[in-house]
This record gives C-alpha cells, sequence and structure tokens, in this order.
C-alpha cells in the first residue's frame, strides 16, 4: 500500500492496546495489554515474546546493559538483550506500575504491594512499611532524591531507594499520578483528595498552584526552560516556570 507523505504503518496489530515503548541499545521493545512484550529492530517490524503473551506489560526500562519490565499480576521481567526475558520470581504475581534506574539501583512501584528495589534487576526486596496495603503509581529520581506517588498516600521521598519516608502535611492523603523533576522543581500530578498541580522547591514542602486549575486532574507534566506543560481532563495547559517561584 502507498503511504502518504509524512504518514507510516507499522506491524503491530492495530486491535491491540499497547501502553509503553522504549528504545536503547539498537532495539525497540513495546509492552501491550494482554499481549505482553514486543521487539523490534527498526521500529516498523516486530515480533512478540512468545512465553509472555498472554500478559499486560505497562512499564519497560533499560539502563546498566539490562531490559526491566513490569505490568498486572506478573510482576517482574528482565531481559540482557530485549528479546529473551526472564521472570523474577521474587514478585510474581504483583502488579508493577512503573520502574526505574539510578544511582546503581532498581526500583519498583507496584498496586497493593508498596516499593520494591534490586540492585541487578533480577532480584527484589521489599520496601519495609510500605508492605501490604499501598499501590504506587509512578517512581522517579533526580537531584540526589528518589520519589514516588501514590494512591490516598501522597508523595513518598527516599535518599538510598531502599528506606523511603511519606511527605508529611497537606498532601499526605492526596492521590497522586505522577512526580517528575525540572531543573530545581519538583511537579507533582494530582487526582483525588485534591486535585491539580503541586509543586516543590527541596521536595519537602509542598504548594498546589493556584487557580481554577486546582479542581483538574493532572496526568503528567513535562517542563523546559521557563515553559511547563501538563495533561489533564481539560485539555494540554501550559504554566510559565515562574508560577512554581
Amino acid at each position: 500500500m502507498q503511504e502518504a507523505e509524512g504518514s507510516y504503518s507499522i506491524s503491530l496489530p492495530s486491535t491491540q492496546t499497547f501502553n509503553t515503548v522504549y528504545y536503547a541499545s539498537g532495539i525497540w521493545v513495546a509492552g501491550s495489554s494482554r499481549h505482553g512484550l514486543w521487539y523490534s529492530s527498526d521500529g516498523m517490524n516486530w515480533t512478540q515474546v512468545d512465553h509472555t503473551s498472554t500478559y499486560t506489560v505497562y512499564t519497560v526500562y533499560y539502563a546498566n546493559n539490562r531490559w526491566v519490565a513490569g505490568g498486572d499480576t506478573e510482576g517482574l521481567w528482565n531481559s540482557t538483550d530485549g528479546m529473551q526475558w526472564s521472570r523474577s520470581l521474587a514478585v510474581a504475581q504483583l502488579t508493577i506500575n512503573s520502574v526505574y534506574y539510578a544511582n546503581n539501583l532498581w526500583v519498583a512501584v507496584s498496586t497493593s504491594h508498596g516499593l520494591w528495589y534490586s540492585t541487578d534487576g533480577m532480584n527484589w526486596t521489599q520496601v519495609t512499611g510500605t508492605t501490604s496495603t499501598y499501590t504506587f503509581y509512578l517512581v522517579n529520581y533526580a537531584n540526589g532524591l528518589w520519589f514516588a506517588s501514590t494512591l490516598k498516600h501522597g508523595l513518598w521521598y527516599s535518599t538510598d531507594g531502599m528506606s523511603w519516608t511519606q511527605v508529611t502535611g497537606d498532601t499526605a492523603s492526596y492521590s497522586f499520578l505522577g512526580v517528575y523533576c525540572f531543573g530545581n522543581i519538583w511537579v507533582a500530578c494530582a487526582f483525588s483528595g485534591s486535585y491539580g498541580l503541586w509543586y516543590s522547591l527541596d521536595g519537602m514542602h509542598w504548594k498546589q498552584v493556584e487557580g481554577y486549575t486546582a479542581s483538574y486532574t493532572f496526568y503528567k507534566a513535562f517542563c523546559e526552560a521557563d515553559l511547563c506543560v501538563a495533561c489533564s481532563n481539560h485539555g494540554p495547559w501550559y504554566f510559565d516556570a515562574l508560577v512554581f517561584n
């Protein structure tokens, strides 16, 4: 079929839902709902990882010569080449929402089973104090601090990725979908308990961005130079970075 200029097609099944994609070390890896992991060397022609073909994958990340992926009730998987994958049995049957690598440590966050960390991406340890009921959505690292967002338990931080502390104050019972760092500013996206965007200059003390956006649900934010753009249930919004000072 002749493709119009500027449009592209790929061999991934168009009837399936794909949740995440990542490129590193010369290979693309994508995670899907109920159809597992897929890989491609050119981004156009894709191969399914057979023994993950019924799984749902939410997150894929590559660092330190290792791929790590996580998803719905299937725990964490790891690979050295993005094509051959093995499950980390220590966390099998868990739902993993996000995984990140920084400062020689892997950290993963889960639904109803808290935070996990690993030095090699294969063997994982659960963070004490987050073991049984907490749902974490996203984990991030910048400026010497780890941060994680939760359902109804606010924001959590750590200096080493292994010992974690809940941010106290107004946000402690709120729900946040994500937390991001841009330069020296942390930005968090709230969706329950209190809404809108929250920001912090030190990671410890948080303020809500004032205005009518305080009643909106924000899903993700990205800042560059003096501009911050955030996605919400009322469309995209942009902010002058001075609003965070």
